[in-house]
């Protein structure tokens, strides 16, 4: 597999063309004011290099530079939208604790520069070749940064290690300090295990991971305190009666031959072997999944999202909550059915583990199309869980909403 990466979240960027886990093309250059006038001929020499064909590409999301990180992205969107690659996002974060000199289990705090004295951090756990979150990421000024460091951190990496130093940040016994800056390389080593589960829609809905607001919004005198920009804030929690019109008027509108009412009805008011979740979008419901449970099965009936607010994620975070509440309610296996020209959901299924096991011939009556079975086994290992967690962490990187999971 042919992936291009870009990684421009600092003042020095990168672009790494692997083939599979070899490096055909790597180019490091200084983008403090000139990135976007030079970024697309780089990425031509990148392309050139690759005989102009890619499989997929990937693009670092941030923290970081807010020029830098819009720049990346429009960059990486518009090639994956008029060359139809899959395009992975990959937390500028993740790449960092990739690149730093680690063991598997070490705890890695990374820390870059953000304004007045603040700093971007996460923890990280270094994996065998990967890493995974430990933390949300944050905002936080010194004297918080002393509170993240606890004696299990082995250590402090990323491109403010210095800063770190120098505001006197008390460091735990046997932590070290590595200045450690993200590259392509890295981000495309991360995405490509990724790619096969990539979203469809990713050259639409791909956005940068920004923590504080831009300068543009401090010249206009919005409030800049860290967590205080707006987002939109979705609540997944139990559905209601009250909610039933607007799950029908959904229903209708998402597929061919609706359920009735009076079946969507008795889902909803279900007292034992079921659940049924609605997300709201700023107060308003915009999607709902159900599931029957019984004998140590989740099995997913139903999920819809308001045609005009597809492409926005719900759908994903519907399925991450429900799939962690049958988890908690004994289920060990999950199961769904699709049908097979439903590549959107296929491409979505696959993301979050589900692998055909099963095809019912004519499933769907209103066009004879077969459904797809598929599972995902083992939902209540440790193993699938800390996959599904890190499923949502990556989702609430990518969309910056003000989640709240409400059952």
């Amino acid at each position: 597999m042919r992936l291009l990466a870009l990684e421009t979240s600092e003042y020095v960027s990168s672009l790494a063309l692997l083939a599979d886990d070899l490096v055909m093309f790597e180019q490091t250059f200084e983008s403090r004011m000139n990135l976007c006038e030079t970024l697309a001929g780089r990425v031509a020499e990148a392309l050139t290099a690759a005989g102009g064909e890619l499989d997929a590409l990937a693009v670092s999301l941030g923290p970081g530079s807010f020029t830098g990180l819009r720049v990346g992205l429009a960059t990486a969107k518009a090639l994956a939208h008029a060359r139809s690659w899959p395009l992975v996002g990959i937390c500028t974060q993740e790449a960092i604790a990739l690149e730093a000199g680690a063991s598997p289990g070490d705890l890695l705090c990374v820390v870059q520069s953000a304004r007045q004295g603040h700093f971007h951090a996460g923890i990280w756990e270094r994996t065998e070749g990967s890493v995974r979150p430990r933390s949300g990421l944050q905002v936080v000024e010194a004297a918080q940064l002393d509170s993240m460091l606890t004696p299990a951190v082995a250590a402090v990496v990323g491109p403010a290690t210095d800063a770190v130093l120098a505001s006197g940040v008390q460091l735990p016994p046997q932590c070290q300090l590595q200045t450690v800056y993200p590259t392509a390389r890295a981000v495309a080593r991360m995405a490509l295990p990724r790619v096969a589960t990539a979203d469809p829609d990713a050259c639409f809905s791909l956005q940068p991971i920004y923590l504080l607001p831009s300068q543009a919004e401090r010249m206009r005198q919005l409030n800049v305190a860290p967590g205080t920009v707006p987002r939109r804030r979705v609540v997944v929690r139990r559905a209601s009666l009250a909610d039933l019109p607007d799950i029908v008027r959904i229903e209708c509108a998402s597929f061919p031959t609706p359920w009735p009412e009076k079946a969507l009805r008795e889902e909803v008011t279900r007292s034992h072997g079921g659940l049924f979740l609605v997300a709201e979008l700023d107060g308003a419901v915009a999607g709902y999944v159900g599931a029957w449970l019984y004998a140590g099965e989740a099995h997913i009936h139903n999920v819809a999202v308001d045609p005009a607010l597809r492409r926005a994620g719900l759908a994903e975070i519907m399925l991450l909550v429900m799939l962690q509440q049958a988890a908690q309610a004994g289920a060990d296996e999950a199961l769904l059915e699709y049908r097979t020209g439903n590549d959107p959901a296929a491409s979505l299924y696959a993301k979050l583990g589900f692998k055909p096991v099963g095809r019912r011939k004519r499933y769907y009556p209103d066009t004879g199309e077969d459904a797809i079975v598929a599972s995902l086994a083992d939902l209540s290992a440790e193993a699938q869980q800390q996959a599904l967690a890190s499923l949502r962490h990556q989702w609430e990187q990518r969309h910056g909403y003000e989640l709240h999971v409400e059952i």
